[in-house]
């Protein structure tokens, strides 16, 4: 039968539509243009309008109490998520390879709320401790001391009898990041998805610094990848967000808990970011290309004690990056330089066109000393344990020309002697 396209871009009765904006057969860089957005459906705009709106007029009462309790979708309240969150989580989930994602305020909103809507009062997670420090601190503080949950860290998440070392009966899920904030340790997700799913855990994972263009954990095996939409994911440095994918049944519970909590992403922030996802491919490709000649560089300076970058061959992780991140590593650049915490202020404040600002991901270059700013409230033990010290820095290298970043860190670099 030939296809036959519907009014409202449905399909024909033999399934799904290949042509659909919202269709799976679709590539990735086509979804990062149209994905989840249907002009038809949207009074025929080319781009995806911007939805300015607190509350939506319901069109009768069986209608507005459905759509209340789940059982219809459509738009009701902003704290339950606008017309341009919805065509986000669309397109997140097409990109991620999930069935529905969930768009929050920040990253760190849609990891608390996760975490309560997952688990109950007396479960037990396995996080792996190399991990953003806000995570951390989540673990440590709401999720152990508010909410009654226990978390116990593991050194090596890539090793799997310390991961099955610190199981215990009540244990629900696992935590970890695909390459880890700040020391770009590269997660080796299979053997750990396998053990995840052989125990029954659920095994979530932070997508933040390898975005869905160069890594998706469901693929994998994970049950969930999370965002912080806020870093690569939007215009560059203009908006913040965070979002969740995964499963239908999994997320029908993240979306009711996050309803309750009411921290759904605003219209504005979430138009900017259906924008800068349209450029994700380009922009990470580009990123990714000059940090590894950034990180190369680098591990030849004599002012440099270590580079830490999975795409260079001396680096640990080279190997499972080639594994699972065969287009590229990353835009972020962690080093530690020679000297003491005085050598590496000068170092920072010295850096012109690298920003000193506590984010990542822009479109402009970045610099970052996470043991005093991110990272500042893990125990000073862990931050040894992870290599973090007091002169350890994190670069997120932007989209500036290359030869101008290497001459900003020769010059600075000079000046740390």
């Amino acid at each position: 039968m030939p296809f036959k396209k519907h009014a409202k871009g449905g399909t024909d009765d033999t399934g799904t539509d290949p042509l659909h904006p919202m269709s799976k057969e679709r590539k990735f860089a086509t979804n990062l243009q149209h994905g989840g957005y249907d002009p038809v459906e949207h009074r025929g705009h080319r781009g995806e309008p911007l939805y300015l709106d607190v509350a939506v007029v319901q069109p009768n009462c069986t209608t507005a109490a459905e759509r209340f309790s789940g059982v219809q979708e459509g738009q009701i309240y902003y704290r339950f998520g606008g017309e341009d969150d919805k065509i986000l989580e669309k397109r997140l989930a097409l990109l991620e390879g999930g069935d529905r994602a969930k768009a929050f305020a920040s990253g760190l909103a849609a990891i608390q709320v996760t975490l309560l809507a997952l688990t109950e009062p007396g479960d037990h997670i396995v996080s792996a401790s190399a991990i953003y420090g806000g995570t951390y601190h989540i673990f440590t503080g709401t999720m152990t001391k508010d909410y009654g949950r226990t978390v116990t860290f593991v050194h090596d998440i890539n090793n799997i009898d310390e991961v099955r070392a610190a199981l215990r009966p009540n244990t629900k899920m696992v935590f970890a990041e695909s390459i880890s904030n700040p020391t770009n340790s590269v997660l080796d997700i299979e053997p750990l998805a396998a053990f995840a799913k052989e125990k029954r855990l659920l095994l979530v994972i932070d997508n933040t610094f390898a975005t869905p263009h160069l890594f998706r954990p469901i693929k994998y095996g994970a049950d969930l990848s999370i965002h912080s939409t806020t870093k690569f994911l939007t215009l560059g440095g203009t908006n913040g967000g965070g979002a969740v994918i995964g499963s239908e049944a999994l997320m029908a519970r993240v979306r009711e808990r996050a309803n309750s909590f009411g921290a759904a992403m605003s219209e504005f922030d979430a138009w900017c970011t259906i924008k800068g996802l349209q450029f994700l491919a380009v922009r990470v490709d580009r990123q990714s290309a000059s940090a590894l000649t950034v990180a190369r560089y680098l591990a030849k300076h004599p002012r440099v004690r270590a580079v830490h970058y999975p795409g260079i061959p001396n680096s640990k992780n080279y190997f499972l990056a080639k594994k699972y991140l065969p287009a590229g590593c990353g835009a972020i650049v962690a080093l530690e330089l020679e000297g003491a915490k005085q050598d590496t202020v000068r170092f920072m404040e010295a850096l012109e066109l690298f920003s000193h600002v506590i984010n990542l991901g822009d479109v402009h270059s970045l610099a970052t000393h996470p043991a005093s700013t991110t990272h500042s409230k893990v125990p000073a033990e862990e931050l040894a344990r992870s290599g973090i010290s007091e002169t350890f820095v994190r670069l997120s290298i932007g989209l500036e020309d290359v030869d101008d970043l290497l001459e900003d860190l020769e010059q600075a670099l000079r000046k740390n002697c």
